[in-house]
Formats: C-alpha cells, sequence, structure tokens
C-alpha cells in the first residue's frame, strides 16, 4: 500500500510531508494554547470575545459554501 503511494511521484510526496507538517504545526499550538488557557482562569468576558469573533467567520465561510 504504502509503495503504491510513493510510486505516484515527488508532488504527491511532497504534498503529503507539507500535509504531515501542517497537521504536527497544528497539534503543538493547539496543545500549547490548551495548557495557558489551564493556568489561567476564563471569565465570560473572554469567552464572550472568542465567540464573537469566531461565530462571523463562521457565518462567512457558511454563505461562500452556499454559493459554491
Amino acid at each position: 500500500l504504502l509503495g503504491a503511494w510513493a510510486e505516484t511521484g515527488p508532488a504527491a510526496l511532497a504534498t503529503a510531508i507539507r500535509g504531515f507538517g501542517a497537521i504536527a504545526l497544528a497539534y503543538l499550538v493547539t496543545e500549547e494554547l490548551l495548557r495557558e488557557a489551564h493556568r489561567k482562569r476564563a471569565s465570560p468576558w473572554l469567552a464572550a470575545t472568542f465567540f464573537a469573533g469566531f461565530i462571523p467567520f463562521f457565518l462567512a465561510a457558511v454563505v461562500v459554501r452556499g454559493r459554491s
């Protein structure tokens, strides 16, 4: 299975390596943010600002996906 995958060419291999790197970086960043978040006590203001920033981007993604 891996031999057939590696045989598809260097472009596929390069894409896989970049994908693995991106996922590894996202994992490390998330892990560090979770550690820091548990050190500090969360406030309602912090949660409100998070959702105020997250919800517009989520809604924009839904609108853009609906047009496609």
